[in-house]
Parts: C-alpha cells; sequence; structure tokens
C-alpha cells in the first residue's frame, strides 16, 4: 500500500484539513480519531508541502504543551 503520513492535528485543525483531497480520515479500529489525519503522498511529496504539514503538527503539539 502507499505510504500514508499520519498526523495528529487538533480537533480544530482535522475540521479545517479533512476536506482536502489528500487528507483521510485516521481509523485504526473502525471508529475515525478525530484530530488525526492521514495524509496521501500526494499531500507531502513536495518539500514546501511536507513542511506545511509537519508545522501544522508541532503547533498543535506545541499548544498541547503550554495546557499540562
Amino acid at each position: 500500500g502507499d505510504s500514508l503520513l499520519m498526523l495528529r492535528v487538533g480537533e480544530e485543525n482535522y475540521q479545517k484539513e479533512i476536506s482536502k483531497e489528500v487528507c483521510l480520515p485516521m481509523d485504526f479500529t473502525g471508529r475515525v480519531m478525530r484530530g488525526y489525519l492521514f495524509v496521501t503522498p500526494d499531500g507531502f511529496d513536495l518539500e514546501d508541502d511536507l513542511e506545511y504539514w509537519i508545522k501544522l503538527a508541532l503547533s498543535y503539539n506545541e499548544e498541547l504543551l503550554k495546557h499540562s
């Protein structure tokens, strides 16, 4: 199968990003894990695209650390 990029982006970012063609809901157990995304290779094959996703995930996770 394809290699997918798995990201934790939070609920708000999930709602904004999930409508993109390159995004898939993360589903390991038959239930969608809201706040997490899979991104298909077309969504991160360019360096700028990959950088976008990494920054989005890091930004969300930095916010989590601030509130813990």
